[in-house]
């Protein structure tokens, strides 16, 4: 059996998550968004995952701003946004998923 030492034949498994973020704008207004997704096997979200996650998805360069009781990011000073912060009020597994795999 040969063994592939190159990178791009390794077979990465991946799990969905789907979280559920808590957007306030400089006026108060509250609005829930919905955003999936995905980790390599075995491995848990984490805080780098969800400023990567707000930035390519809302656009929104972010900063943490509080830990507990939920993570609050909060956007970077000098940047033109009409977003006060962004709060990651709940993060699941997605078991019904089936996992993917890339070649």
């Amino acid at each position: 059996m040969a063994e592939h030492k190159d990178q791009e034949n390794e077979i990465i498994s991946k799990e969905k998550y789907t979280t559920t973020l808590e957007i306030t704008s400089l006026s108060g207004e509250r609005t829930f968004q919905q955003i999936s997704f995905f980790k390599e096997v075995g491995q848990a979200p984490n805080m780098g995952d969800f400023i990567h996650l707000i930035k390519t998805e809302l656009g929104e360069e972010v900063e943490i701003g509080e830990l507990a009781p939920y993570w609050v990011f909060k956007t970077v000073l000098g940047h033109p946004t009409s977003i006060k912060n962004i709060r990651v009020v709940r993060t699941m597994k997605d078991n019904t998923f089936q996992k993917v795999t890339l070649l």
